[in-house]
């Protein structure tokens, strides 16, 4: 018996043990806690090295929570390299980094089994091995086709972060980035569209890798540039011609207006006589016909759709009234030389303008106009004109900024108040924008929709309620000029006065007399009923001292209830706190000071004065009490100071503690994605990571340097936590290239930290699709052409991505390019409907152009004039040899024929 009770002795324990173990086991192997409070600290927080280099980084393990270190484990965990551990801090380092992906762990576990961890992002790299460029096709291209450009390049790693830029000669093309996330080196492979033009000929292309691995890689950032390969695109042949035949045409009208008038200018002057006036008439007839026909061939319409369009420096200009000015164009490339057939000039309405060859500078000394906008152009031998326009802002800072509130007299708890922002004499209104502040804290913004260029006085106003927390507050606004990158840096910027709001509260305060005195009452009536039990009942009796003591204990707990909350906030002299509000970082020591009263916890000996705290120590000098906080671990907490008097009064403060923690860090991202359409709505996100206390966080949402909107938390936890904001913004189509931000304010009053604690977010540039916009007529009117004439159509349209042209001809002659149709000489079948059709993956608009080809019958009209003209001299001949000569004796003329009448003939005598 002794032996089976033996073995099941031993069966029971060792499941027990087991049972023990299991438990241990489970409870002891835990995940691996990222959130913990008092997490590992890496220096640096993030590493990025170059395969094959050597390596290091450190670990703080804890601040206090692995302590003692005899109780705690410390270390670092990797798949390469080498850890010391040296008390709370462990180095890892690396020899030689031959691995492309490792995340070393830094760690601690406590006694209690409690594993805290942080994991250091590691980024290898591997610069490209080489760089090439090449089109395809290969070949010579044609122009107005479209070509591939390709950039190849080998053994890079990591591609995530490669961004490759294609170039024509030194200007930007377009940036692809790569999406492959693999960590070791790749050959990757790069392309994009282009459609030549015969400009290309002869220019460079080429395109460059850069590696940008952030703040903790290389600076500048890694970049290896392609070979450069020139276009070889075959240009038209006849676009050298034209200047040419243009010119001979201007010659052979010279020439018949020279030989037309110079004809009717002979020198006979009995000629002049009877046919002066009919010449005249015939060739002013006919100058004014040339005239009139050179006049509306060039009387042309301004084009700023044009190729080689003028460029202006700067591209627009921002001045203050009254100061001087100036600004250069370069009227063209190559389109309006020859110079000396050409005019290059630019049209302004003050100021003057200089040439110096195909350079045009504008001066003005004193700029005293609200609304200039100068134009620079050129025209051609052919009467086209290109042109381009400069903006031109011109401002003036505001003469006064003035706040007031609505009513102004003193508010009442909980009304309603207008804040109002005068600003006087502003110039130009619609780049005006007006804060609103109460204290340090932003309460929102107006802008101004006023469109007048000259200065105007503009009331801004927003509606507030007030509370009670006000009273003694400050309140004021200020005016912003914006101006763009090219205005004034930092925008001008004029605030108004400060005006102390006086806010009058409807509360009275709580009398809680009687409940102090019914308090007193049981307290006394506590006392002597335990000296009356005492004294009576003083015997060996057991049941009359149990009775003793539940009356004792019941008098205790109600005495207890009774007096513990009892402690005055409205009592005259209260404890006065200094500061009277705190804001401490957490982590760092705090103290605070209370004066307990002034008069009414005297004398000292008979009152008790201290502050209550779950945290730090306090010490007592007469009727200050001071409190200290070595290093503040606590998030929630509200010191008390208080005194009770020997009446059994008490009268308390409380110190509103905020314990704070900057974000650790913020990000931007755009929900969705990818490109957007014109239009649509996207859904603006900010991330704000660890962050306390989340109450006071705002975030502003920023599209470049226009701020879009703010929202505040209303996350009342007072510990870190990561919090999301967004807001929705509808995109159009100048948001494309733009780039959208956000930063986080932590806001905590004027205790606070000041400024106060901003962290921004990385930059984000949007990509926008959107339709095309017609930069030329849909309709325009019909065209009455001569046959023979040139015909040049132009067909352009904007949009993104860029749009693809096809022309539709009555005929199949002439030859397009991208935006233009040129037929050199136009013929009977050349009259009809041709059709321009732009397109691409959002819309497609199209431009008809109505062609009429009409006969010359100029040379005819010519024809005709002069062989009138003819007849007429003949005639006058004729009648100038019959009636004028007939007094010439022995002559005999053939003409002599045609006179009607009779002839006399003289005989000579021999």
């Amino acid at each position: 018996m002794m032996k089976f009770t033996g073995c099941l002795g031993i069966m029971v324990s060792s499941l027990i043990l087991l049972l023990v173990c299991s438990l241990t086991f489970f409870s002891c192997v835990s995940g691996c806690d990222y959130s913990c409070l008092d997490k590992p600290m890496m220096t640096p927080s993030r590493l990025v090295v170059k395969f094959g280099d050597p390596t290091s980084a450190t670990c703080v393990a804890c601040q206090q929570a692995c302590f003692p270190l005899d109780d705690s484990i410390r270390n670092m965990e990797a798949s390469l390299g080498t850890s010391n551990i040296n008390g709370s801090t462990v180095t890892w380092t690396v020899n030689r980094m031959t691995e492309w992906d490792l995340t070393p762990k830094c760690f601690y576990t406590t006694a209690t089994n409690d594993q805290c961890c942080t994991d250091l992002p590691v980024t290898v790299y591997k610069s490209p091995e080489s760089v090439s460029f090449s089109l395809n096709p290969s070949g010579p291209l044609t122009e107005g086709s479209e070509v591939t450009l390709q950039c190849d390049v080998q053994n890079i790693a990591p591609a995530g972060n490669l961004t490759v830029t294609f170039y024509r000669g030194h200007t930007l093309l377009g940036q692809v980035k790569s999406s492959n996330p693999t960590k070791e080196p790749v050959n990757e492979i790069f392309s994009m569209s282009y459609n030549s033009t015969k400009e290309d000929n002869g220019v460079q292309f080429w395109c460059e890798a850069k590696l940008e691995l952030g703040a903790e890689g290389p600076q500048p950032p890694l970049v290896v540039k392609s070979n450069e390969t020139t276009g070889n695109w075959p240009r038209c042949q006849h676009c050298f011609t034209q200047s040419s035949k243009n010119k001979k045409s201007r010659r052979k009208w010279e020439d018949l207006v020279r030989v037309l008038w110079g004809h009717f200018s002979f020198s006979d002057e009995a000629m002049m006589k009877f046919t002066g006036c009919l010449g005249i008439m015939v060739s002013s007839l006919i100058l004014l016909l040339v005239c009139s026909l050179t006049f509306f061939s060039c009387v042309s319409g301004c084009d700023y759709s044009c190729l080689d369009k003028p460029m202006m420096t700067p591209s627009r200009l921002v001045v203050k009234f009254g100061d001087p000015t100036s600004a250069t164009c370069v009227a063209c490339q190559q389109a309006c030389f020859p110079l000396d057939d050409s005019i290059r000039n630019m049209e302004v309405s003050l100021g003057t303008s200089n040439i110096n060859g195909s350079t045009v500078t504008w001066t003005v000394n004193q700029t005293t106009e609200w609304n200039v906008t100068p134009k620079c152009y050129y025209t051609t031998i052919m009467n086209d004109q290109c042109c381009t326009d400069l903006p031109v802002t011109v401002y003036k800072s505001p003469e006064s900024v003035s706040f007031s509130l609505n009513p102004s007299g003193p508010l009442t708890e909980g009304s309603e108040v207008t804040l109002q922002c005068d600003v006087q004499d502003i110039a130009p209104a619609e780049n005006l924008t007006v804060t609103f502040y109460r204290g340090h804290t932003l309460l929102g913004q107006v802008k101004s929709s006023n469109p007048t260029k000259e200065p105007v006085n503009e009331i801004f106003s927003m509606s507030y309620n007030s509370t009670k927390e006000d009273n003694g507050v400050q309140f004021w606004c200020e005016a912003k000029l914006e101006l763009g990158a090219e205005g004034p840096q930092p925008p001008l910027v004029v605030k108004s006065n400060e005006t102390t709001v006086d806010v009058e509260t409807n509360s009275k305060p709580t009398d809680d007399a009687p409940s102090r005195k019914l308090c007193r009452f049981i307290l006394c009536l506590t006392l002597l009923s335990r000296e009356d039990f005492l004294y009576l009942f003083s015997t060996n009796c057991l049941g009359i001292k149990m009775l003793s003591s539940l009356v004792l204990l019941a008098a205790s707990f109600t005495t207890f209830f009774c007096c513990v909350n009892t402690c005055n906030y409205s009592c005259p002299d209260k404890p006065v706190m200094t500061p009277s509000r705190l804001v401490v970082k957490f982590g760092d020591p705090a103290s605070a000071t209370c004066v307990a009263c002034q008069q009414t916890c005297f004398p000292l000996d008979d009152s008790i004065r201290n502050m209550e705290a779950s945290l730090g120590t306090s010490n007592i000098n007469g009727s200050t009490v001071t409190w200290t906080v070595n290093r503040m671990t606590v998030w929630d907490l509200t010191p008390k100071c208080y005194y009770t008097t020997i009446t059994n009064d008490q009268c308390c403060t409380n110190l509103p503690v905020t314990v704070y923690k900057s974000p650790e860090s913020v990000s931007f991202s755009l929900k969705p994605s990818g490109p957007l359409t014109e239009g649509s709505e996207v859904t603006l996100q900010c991330d704000v990571q660890n962050v306390a206390p989340a109450e006071n966080l705002t975030v502003t949402f920023y599209r470049g340097h226009t701020l879009l909107g703010q929202v505040e938390s209303s996350n009342t936890t007072k510990k870190p936590v990561n919090e999301i904001f967004s807001m929705s913004y509808n995109s159009t189509k100048e948001d494309n290239g733009v780039q959208f931000w956000c930063e986080a304010k932590l806001e905590l009053g004027a205790e606070g930290p000041q400024p106060p604690l901003v962290v921004e977010s990385d930059n984000l540039t949007a990509t926008v699709y959107y339709g095309l916009e017609l930069k030329v007529p849909a309709d325009p009117a019909p065209i009455s052409i001569i046959r023979g004439e040139p015909l040049h159509l132009t067909c352009l349209a904007e949009g993104n991505p860029k749009p693809r042209y096809n022309w539709t001809l009555p005929s199949n002659r002439g030859h397009s390019s991208v935006t233009d149709l040129k037929i050199d000489s136009v013929d009977f079948q050349d009259g009809g409907q041709y059709v321009c059709t732009a397109s691409n993956i959002v819309n497609s608009v199209s431009v008809r152009f109505d062609v009429t080809v009409q006969e010359n019958f100029i040379p005819y009209i010519i024809g005709a004039v002069v062989a009138t003209a003819a007849l007429i001299l003949i005639g006058s001949g004729v009648i100038y040899g019959c009636y004028y000569k007939q007094n010439k004796m022995g002559e005999y003329r053939p003409t002599d024929a045609f006179c009607l009448g009779e002839v006399r003939h003289n005989t000579v005598i021999l």
